[in-house]
């Protein structure tokens, strides 16, 4: 990397050096050391080593850190001074005392001098106390500078109105005079001293101050260049480097700053603008130093003690991309130190490590065949390598080898780090032989089958290893399925010596296939299997699609359509216009329906009596129903005789017709006389009272019938004596039923009730209908007012009984209540118990009681039921 010529803005003539690869001296590489944490993550300001005894170094910076070595920065103890928000300057007299000193940044309560006796593990602080705009505080200091453990000076202020203040004390801190200048705008930042009685130098923005008499009296005796901030003053003989930061008193961190030198003890100035904030500076000797600052500015400049020649360079090497930097120190003219983002030492070390690498994988050239050599980074430095020099000559990042022999390759990264790869040999051999063949039919067809056969030839070296290009197989014969294109088919081998060759390639046409559709003549039902239904005696048209020169169906049929009415799987086999490849449709299945004759069925068979009906339905479910009667539901009811049957489509489309069924219809010889309609009326009934009525019934046949049931829907309110049943009725005769109505609720409550013959074949019901009206009550109080009252509710309620049966009884006597726990009981009229009854069923709400009265004498009694509250009593007969 060259740099260009830059002219004098100050005095003099001077050249940046041209660098060449490898020019460089490496002594001046730079090696991250390690600090303890926290110290390792701190950003340190300053930093100086024991010239006595070089092993024992310090370093300070931001947060109080303050760091030590006593073996040349191997290791490192840290330390933390509290309230030293912003230590700039640290100095050590011996092994033993030292002090530091920082900036409190507008703080009174941060900042100040410290000083230590134990070699830096611990401070005390001995800031000097002044009064500042009328109030007493710590002065605002910067740099400090000791001759012995006593002698000394600190120095601050200058900006923002403040005057330059120069502290020097004898007793090591204990007390301070103060010097006080007022130059304006010009900040304090370092000092040194060579005489406890003589010579002094200090360095603030833009100007160099002297002292004669051990810094007991100051002026400025040089301007560096614009009052640009300034820090850390090196100094040997006539020879001063200054580092500026910013274009104003204060300074800042960023892309301005310069370095500024002068050889003649400040008379004429160089001054380079680096582009970069500049903090650290040193001096080796008076004809070399260095200076440090930010986004890697780390520069050495020289003078030749001859010539005068001037050289500026840049150092980077080692340094972390985007890393600051505040100050520099050299043990001597090899051996230096850097801090800021952390702390440098400078190392003997080349700090690239390149390898070289093969595209093959192997540093073998085959049968002449070149190949190629690169770098790649086998150390940590993050900067890439941008500059080459092969054994060679060559300066390229590669370069193709096809010769045997020993390589090696030096290389430098934009920060001029160096590196020499590990030289490699590079050994010639010979390649193994490899052959591919294809065996395919002709016209080659997408579909068909390729047969792959790979030939190696082992005569020059032996074949170690084998595999057809893109594909997996571990085989030297392989088989593929043909796709529509062009197929191309290559292998590869290896040697025993690492040397691979690759196959021929064979390149194989493979035309595409017709795929003709079969769409049906008409809508068929398809199946989950995929199969299409056909009914039995039904047929379809097969169609193949257009366009096509030749069609050929695996009935024989040549022609683009068939018919078909069997079961069967078709294909269609088809040949486009001038095309050799044959293309076979999808199969079409074809399944034959099963035979649809539908069966009509009824629960109650196909005979009833007149007054009854039957549900006619089929053997199972179809999809459509049309019923002789016209109705397509999927039952129907009947009520008359005839002829009946029933024309279903199934789920395929699949039609039938059942069988004629007959139904027939028997005369109906139980008729109900005297009521017209369906309801019977009973009289209103009065509350807590029951009424009973009888319903006269007819036989209209030649033979004898009996009613054998008579049921009641609901059976609460209204109940059927059961000691009537059964009710034998003579041809053409009539007899009586009798129902009895125990109301539960005042007004209307209706039943069903249904008559039935012994068989229960033949039926009739009509509806029951009773009113309850409530009882009036009249009486005269005990003042002579006439009371009167109406039933509003039943004391009852909620227990429900039906009238006792048989009523009068012999033995036993039964009756149904409804309730939750219901007891009953029977009485004598004189009040005694003489029977209690038992639970007999239990449905629900629904209870049986059952009452043995078989041991009792004729006569009246009281049957009593119980539910909690509710009682109900009703009149029994015991009869014998």
């Amino acid at each position: 990397m060259a740099t260009a010529r830059i002219g004098l803005l100050i005095a003099g003539c001077w050249l940046l050096s041209a660098m060449v690869l490898g020019a460089q001296p490496r002594q001046w590489n730079w090696e991250k050391l390690t600090l303890p944490p926290p110290y390792d993550r701190g950003f340190y300001l300053d930093i100086m080593f024991l010239p006595s005894n070089p092993q024992y170094g310090w370093a300070c910076g931001f947060s109080g850190y303050v760091v030590r070595t006593t073996n040349g920065g191997t290791s490192w103890e840290g330390t933390t001074i509290p309230n030293a928000d912003q230590l700039e300057s640290i100095i050590f007299v011996n092994e033993r005392v030292g002090y530091c000193s920082g900036t409190n940044n507008g703080n009174p309560n941060f900042g100040g001098i410290f000083k230590s006796t134990d070699g830096g593990r611990s401070w005390r602080e001995i800031t000097p106390i002044i009064p500042l705009n009328g109030v007493l505080q710590r002065a605002p200091l910067w740099g400090c500078y000791f001759l012995d453990e006593n002698i000394g000076m600190v120095v601050g202020g200058g900006c923002e109105g403040l005057p330059q203040l120069f502290f020097r004390t004898t007793d090591g801190g204990n007390s301070w005079e103060l010097f006080v200048a007022y130059e304006p705008q010009t900040g304090m930042s370092h000092v040194l001293m060579y005489d406890a009685n003589g010579l002094c130098y200090a360095s603030s923005s833009g100007r160099l101050w002297r002292s004669f008499d051990g810094g007991r009296s100051w002026q400025v005796f040089a301007i560096t260049g614009p009052a640009y901030w300034q820090e850390n003053l090196a100094n040997k003989g006539s020879t001063f480097l200054l580092g500026t930061a910013g274009n104003t008193c204060t300074g800042g961190t960023g892309t301005i700053g310069d370095i500024r030198w002068s050889w003649d003890g400040g008379a004429t100035w160089s001054r380079y603008q680096t582009g970069a904030s500049i903090f650290g500076t040193f001096l080796v000797d008076d004809t070399s130093g260095w200076a440090a600052g930010w986004n890697r500015a780390v520069y050495r400049i020289a003078r030749d003690r001859i010539t005068g020649h001037e050289t500026l360079t840049p150092y980077r090497c080692g340094l972390e991309p985007g890393s600051n930097f505040d100050d520099i120190w050299f043990v001597n003219d090899t051996l230096g130190y850097l801090v800021g983002d952390g702390i440098y030492r400078t190392t003997l070390r080349d700090l690239l490590e390149p390898l070289i690498v093969s595209n093959t994988g192997q540093l073998v050239v085959c049968d002449g065949q070149p190949i190629t050599l690169s770098v790649v980074k086998g150390d940590r430095i993050r900067q890439p390598y941008t500059e080459y020099r092969w054994s060679t000559g060559e300066q390229t990042p590669t370069i193709a080898v096809s010769r045997a022999g020993t390589y090696w390759v030096e290389v430098r990264d934009p920060d001029a780090c160096y590196g020499k790869a590990v030289p490699v040999v590079v050994q010639e051999a010979a390649s193994p032989g490899v052959m591919v063949r294809a065996l395919a039919p002709t016209p080659l067809c997408e579909g068909d089958t390729i047969r792959l056969e790979m030939i190696l030839d082992s005569s020059r070296v032996q074949v170690a290893e084998y595999q057809w290009i893109g594909d997996t197989t571990r085989s030297t014969v392989r088989t593929v399925i043909a796709k529509a294109g062009t197929m191309g088919f290559r292998a590869s081998v290896r040697g025993v010596n690492g040397c691979e060759a690759l196959s021929n390639e064979v390149l194989l046409s493979v035309g595409q296939r017709p795929v003709p559709v079969v769409t049906l003549g008409k809508e068929l039902i398809r199946r989950a299997d995929g199969s299409y239904v056909l009914c039995p005696g039904d047929r379809v048209e097969l169609r193949a699609s257009d366009g096509f020169a030749a069609y050929q169906w695996n009935t024989g049929a040549t022609t683009q359509t068939i018919v078909v009415d069997a079961a069967g799987t078709y294909t269609v086999t088809v040949r486009a216009p001038g095309q050799e490849c044959e293309g076979r449709s999808a199969p079409i299945v074809i399944a034959l329906g099963d035979t649809v004759k539908p069966e009509i069925r009824s629960a109650s068979g196909f005979r009833f009596c007149e007054g009854d009906v039957i549900t006619l339905r089929t053997e199972r479910p179809y999809r459509q129903y049309r019923w002789s009667t016209g109705e397509q539901t999927p039952s129907i009811t009947v009520s008359s005789s005839g002829d009946y049957w029933v024309e279903v489509t199934d789920e395929f489309n699949c039609t039938g017709r059942s069988a004629v069924v007959g139904v027939v219809v028997d005369p109906n010889p139980i008729e109900i006389v005297g009521r017209a309609g369906s309801l019977w009326w009973f009289d209103t009934t009065a509350a807590m009272a029951m009424r009973c009525d009888s319903l006269l019934v007819r036989n209209s046949s030649v033979v004898p019938i009996q009613i054998g049931s008579a049921v009641l829907a609901r059976n609460i309110e209204f109940s059927v004596p059961l000691s009537q049943l059964p009710v034998i009725v003579p041809p053409g005769e009539e007899r009586w039923v009798r129902v009895c109505f125990l109301p539960t609720v005042l007004g209307e409550q209706r039943d069903t009730l249904r008559l039935s013959d012994a068989a229960n074949y033949c039926k009739r019901q009509l509806v029951v209908v009773g009113v309850c009206a409530a009882n009036a009550y009249a009486a005269s109080s005990s003042c002579n007012v006439g009371v009167r009252g109406e039933t509003a509710t039943f004391a009852h309620a909620g227990l429900v009984v039906v009238p006792p049966y048989p009523n009068p009884a012999s033995d036993n006597v039964a009756l149904v209540v409804h309730g939750a726990e219901p007891a009953a009981e029977v009485l004598a009229l004189n009040g005694d118990r003489v029977r209690e009854c038992r639970t007999m069923e239990r449905m629900g709400q629904r209870i049986t009681l059952g009452c043995d009265v078989a041991d009792l004498p004729s006569g009246s009694y009281m049957l009593v039921v119980r539910n909690g509250s509710s009682v109900v009593i009703m009149p029994i007969i015991v009869a014998r």
